[in-house]
């Protein structure tokens, strides 16, 4: 699995990318709790819901924005799943399941993102 660089280059290319849709009027979110900008590298590995993932399944993604019901991120590669589990803060990482909401494609010199929002269902205990 291949992860784009993960740098502030990166993130402000993905950054107007979003403002772009803005500008071409897509439809604003449905959030009821305000999001804050959480430009992180995070740690999210597919859920199926019942077993916690190993952590060679975990993989770094671009955090977007972060509150207390939910996130979004970005990756090259659309989910396998709909649900995740996201590794937050510093080791020792609390770990939340997030169920998918939906997810938007990005187009941007020839290489295809996608920008996936996420709302967290749970705290896990490993």
């Amino acid at each position: 699995m291949t992860n784009p660089r993960l740098d502030n280059e990166f993130f402000d290319m993905i950054h107007s990318l979003l403002q772009e849709e803005q500008q071409l009027g897509i439809p604003e979110n449905r959030r009821v709790e305000v999001r804050r900008h959480y430009n992180r590298v995070t740690l999210l590995a597919p859920y199926d819901g019942e077993n916690l993932p190993q952590a060679a399944d975990f993989a770094p993604r671009l955090c977007h924005d972060l509150s207390s019901q939910g996130f979004s991120f970005v990756s090259t590669e659309r989910p396998e799943t709909s649900l995740v589990v996201v590794a937050l803060g510093v080791a020792p990482f609390k770990f939340f399941a997030a169920e998918i909401r939906n997810v938007r494609q990005l187009i941007r010199d020839s290489q295809v993102y996608h920008y996936i929002g996420c709302q967290i269902r749970n705290r896990l205990r490993p």
